[in-house]
């Protein structure tokens, strides 16, 4: 990725005859045919690839595409010929996917826009008739994904340096600069098109992030809350009922799962009644969601299912995965005919205007937000020091799981409050915490994909779907799962005794102990 200009505003009095008189010193010149092109711009629903600097691009034709992935306002990074992709493992296996992929993980490549460019090129030649530098210029348009309505963007002049030849990519910077005064483009083409089409950018966070006053009453800081959560649900909606990609469902359910504890640590500060009304319909949408999500979680796991098996038995998992996706299918579209029901609508409305409505709380309400944030901070800490004490290796699963639903609470509970804590000591703590989170999501998955593994060994063996070769693999499979659990089990000891620190400890007391934060920290 070069620093130095390669693109640069062509004012209307400046046209290709202009061009070609001041690149004149830099070498023999060749005008190139006309051109036109339209480029797709591929993204994520997050923008992964342009929030790290990143642009994908795709030229159709005859059914494929000329894909490039490349720097923002800078040279491609990686180039290959294949059909737009949905997914980045839908593209053949090698470099370009395997970089791609690392990025986008498993979110789909969405179109975010579109520019129809016509150029007149120029190619500046050695005393040889090599070719050492291009010189283009262009003009664009632009337009949303599925609409053929095109918006002018500004004319430009690209430069398109060929490798090892520096002193000519000097030399045609400085002639566009000294002979015409021509000035760099502060913004790539996919930003001017998103610029002029309106988009910005946004990461769609389901991080909860909400300023708020240590002083503020705790029942209208709730709210606060509650709303937030209430926008990271709505902003994956369509993206969920869709089934776009799985990020959506789990995104939609993080804020279902927050909204239910939320719910549960802030009960005394709201209405009883509505909070029991609330819980329980929001208890609902958690249960209609989840069939999707398990089988979503399956299928992104299959290929680490395929890597725990000997290589000569892989391929007998694949009735596995047609019956998964078969099951997901179904699955998503019964989760679509949900949230697209009179229930799931009244849900919605009817949580809004509750959170907008005047506030009538008690007085338990009406107390400041940082001594109840400390109070249930400090209570669901207790809770989780006394159930992981208690564990051992005779400890059933479950009581592992009960810990693991405890820690998630307090992770809940201080996210829904860190506006009020200095943010390099919450953030301390919640690494702590991350660490056991992690040991014992691991060993609960585990545990919940074997068993699931045992019970769809039985029904495809009665459906007939499944010969001996696939139920002896995922017999194999069981079997590796249930020792890899084994293994977490035993690391669970030194993960809670890192969590369970005197040091550790000491940091929860000095940070959520009542009252307002020290003079000079940051709230």
């Amino acid at each position: 990725m070069t620093d130095d200009p390669l693109e640069y505003h062509r004012p209307a009095s400046v046209g290709p005859q202009d061009l070609a008189r001041a690149l004149a010193a830099a070498g023999r010149l060749r005008r190139m045919p006309p051109a036109e092109a339209r480029r797709v711009f591929l993204d994520t629903f997050d923008w992964r690839l342009f929030r790290q600097g990143f642009a994908l691009e795709a030229r159709e034709g005859d059914g494929e595409a000329r894909l490039a992935w490349r720097w923002l306002r800078g040279e491609a990074l990686r180039r290959l010929t294949a059909a737009v992709p949905r997914f980045a493992w839908d593209l053949p296996e090698g470099p370009f996917r395997a970089h791609l992929e690392a990025v986008v993980e498993m979110r789909a490549l969405l179109p975010v826009a579109w520019v129809r460019s016509r150029s007149e090129g120029l190619e500046v030649l050695d005393g040889d008739g090599k070719i050492v530098c291009r010189v283009f210029s262009e003009e664009h348009e632009t337009g949303a994904p599925g609409q053929t309505t095109a918006v002018p963007l500004a004319p430009r002049v690209r430069v398109q340096p060929v490798r090892g030849y520096d002193k000519v990519l000097r030399e045609v910077r400085e002639a566009l600069g000294r002979a015409l005064s021509l000035e760099s483009v502060g913004a790539d083409v996919l930003e001017a098109a998103l610029a002029e089409l309106g988009v910005a950018p946004s990461d769609h966070s389901t991080k909860i992030r909400v300023d708020l006053d240590a002083q503020m009453p705790a029942a209208a800081a709730a709210r606060l809350v509650l709303l937030r959560l209430l926008e990271a649900l709505e902003d994956n909606e369509v993206g969920t009922r869709a089934g776009v990609d799985s990020e959506f469902l789990h995104d939609f359910r993080v804020a279902v799962r927050r909204t239910r504890s939320a719910l549960g640590q802030l009960k005394a500060v709201l209405p009883p009644g509505a909070v029991e009304q609330f819980r329980r319909e929001f208890a609902w949408l958690g249960a209609v969601t989840t069939p999707t999500r398990d089988l979503d979680v399956h299928l992104l796991d299959f290929p680490r299912y395929r890597q725990a098996l000997p290589a000569t038995v892989r391929s007998d998992l694949e009735p596995l995965r047609a019956f998964l996706e078969a099951r997901q299918r179904r699955a998503q579209e019964a989760l679509a005919r949900e949230m697209a029901s009179r229930r799931y609508r009244k849900l919605l409305r009817d949580w809004r205007a509750f959170l907008k409505a005047p506030s009538t709380e008690a007085s338990t309400g009406s107390r400041p937000i940082r001594p109840v944030a400390d109070e249930r901070i400090r209570k669901v800490l207790r809770r989780a020091l006394k159930e992981g004490r208690s564990l051992g290796d005779p400890s059933p699963p479950e009581e592992f799981h009960e810990l693991r639903k405890t820690c998630k609470k307090l992770r809940y509970v201080m996210e829904f409050f860190q506006g009020l804590y200095p943010s390099a000591d919450l953030r301390a703590l919640v690494e702590a915490l991350k660490g056991l989170q992690d040991n014992l999501g691991e060993f609960q998955d585990l545990q919940v994909q074997a068993e699931a593994l045992r019970s769809w060994a039985r029904e495809m063996e009665a459906e007939g779907t499944a010969g001996a070769e696939t139920l002896l693999s995922m017999g194999m499979l069981v079997e590796k799962l249930g020792g890899r659990q084994g293994e977490v089990r035993r690391e669970f000891a030194k993960a809670f005794r890192a969590f369970d620190d005197p040091v550790n400890r000491a940091r929860f007391d000095r940070l959520f102990r009542s009252g307002p934060p020290e003079e000079g920290s940051a709230a």
